[in-house]
């Protein structure tokens, strides 16, 4: 009998090759990326040199200056939705505009909106005392707000052309600081603070230790209101050209309508803002105020080339700080703005955390130091209260 010889093993089939419709997706989707990678690049371009404004400032033209709740003492820190486009100006730079444009024979004037704006009593004397060296130029300043309150009147006080809305409101009432005591809902609920008062007018500790304040910290907290008041009442009569009894008595009887606080010599007139806009260039004649009842002429291209904005104007100032800053030595601006911790503060995902912290304060003072290109440096301090610690 014949065996027939066994078949030989087969051998494995050769591994399938891939397919022309898979070549096809891996192709389309390395080009969508690298598409989507070059448009975020001409993206990102397009936004760096689009920043900011035109730079264009018009030849007899208003300043306008908008301060709202976004005007800052110290630059903005940045975060994850960071928009280097809407960064508002800092207050120096608003200041600085102000003042350059006094002998700038382009500006005619100053328009000022004001949004309720957020700085303090400090930024705002700044800033004031701005104002008052541009009219100095003989320049008109016009302001415009819905609401005044103590703080915003004090810096349109400054400017010789005061409108309000005529929906708008008055509420300069004074200056006054409250506090809240804590230490007998800590005795109702058996809490004890354990704190280290030293000096009789060290006060921080108190609101966790007593029920009301002591003779030292009412004695102290009187010495700055009255110190501030005193300033503010003087700034008013002066900037108003009333006396300082007049001033007052408008505290002591507050008016609150349009009508009221005209009538009281506060403001000047009541318009709405494309009243005030279509006559600005009239704000130096003597029958401006009467003339804001009267129908504006001009389109609104017109109008809007009878003003400069804020942004613009910084734009075009630029190569003048560029020149200035073209010296070898120079003169660095440090900003510590927030409460004053320990430690390294930290900044977040969605920004600045708002504190003066000692380590990174060290540091950048330090950086500082080294830097023989920087002559000087101007320490910018915008802190409520210390939390027992000081930068070093």
């Amino acid at each position: 009998m014949t065996v027939a010889p066994p078949n030989p093993p087969s051998s494995p089939p050769p591994p399938a090759g891939r397919s022309r419709g898979s070549n096809f997706v891996l192709l389309a989707l390395t080009g969508t990326v690298l598409l989507v990678f070059l448009l975020s690049l001409g993206l990102v371009a397009w936004l760096v040199s689009g920043s900011g404004g035109s730079g264009k400032v018009s030849q007899g033209s208003f300043l306008q200056v908008t301060l709202n709740s976004e005007v800052k003492d110290a630059p903005s820190q940045g975060g994850l939705y960071f928009d280097p486009e809407e960064v508002p100006p800092i207050l120096t730079q608003v200041t600085g505009a102000v003042r350059h444009a006094k002998d700038d024979q382009r500006i005619a004037g100053l328009y000022l909106v004001l949004d309720s704006p957020a700085i303090g009593f400090a930024g705002t004397q700044e800033l004031r005392d701005a104002i008052a060296s541009f009219r100095s130029a003989g320049k008109p300043c016009v302001v415009y707000s819905e609401t005044y309150t103590t703080l915003s009147y004090y810096l349109a006080s400054a400017c010789d052309r005061v409108v309000v809305a005529p929906t708008g409101v008055g509420l300069v009432t004074g200056l006054a600081v409250s506090q809240t005591y804590y230490a007998t809902l800590f005795d109702k609920w058996g809490i004890k603070a354990d704190m280290l008062h030293v000096g009789a007018f060290k006060s921080a500790v108190e609101p966790y230790t007593r029920s009301g304040p002591s003779d030292e910290a009412s004695a102290a907290m009187n010495v700055m209101l009255d110190s501030l008041w005193t300033r503010w009442v003087a700034g008013v009569a002066d900037g108003r050209g009333k006396t300082t009894e007049e001033v007052q008595a408008w505290v002591d009887h507050p008016s609150m309508s349009p009508r009221t606080l005209i009538a009281s010599g506060m403001v000047d007139a009541a318009a709405f803002p494309d009243q005030v806009r279509g006559h600005v260039l009239q704000a130096k004649d003597d029958g401006w105020v009467a003339s804001l009842s009267e129908p504006v002429t001009d389109d609104d291209d017109t109008v809007k080339g009878h003003f400069t904005k804020l942004s613009d104007y910084l734009d075009s100032t630029e190569s003048d700080s560029s020149s200035m800053f073209g010296h070898k030595k120079k003169i660095a601006v440090l900003y510590a703005e927030g409460m004053i911790v320990d430690g390294d503060g930290g900044g977040g995902l969605f920004g600045g955390s708002d504190v003066i912290a000692d380590r990174p304060m060290t540091k950048w003072l330090d950086e500082i130091r080294k830097d023989d290109d920087v002559a000087a440096v101007v320490l910018r301090v915008d802190s409520p209260v210390a939390a027992g610690c000081r930068p070093t």
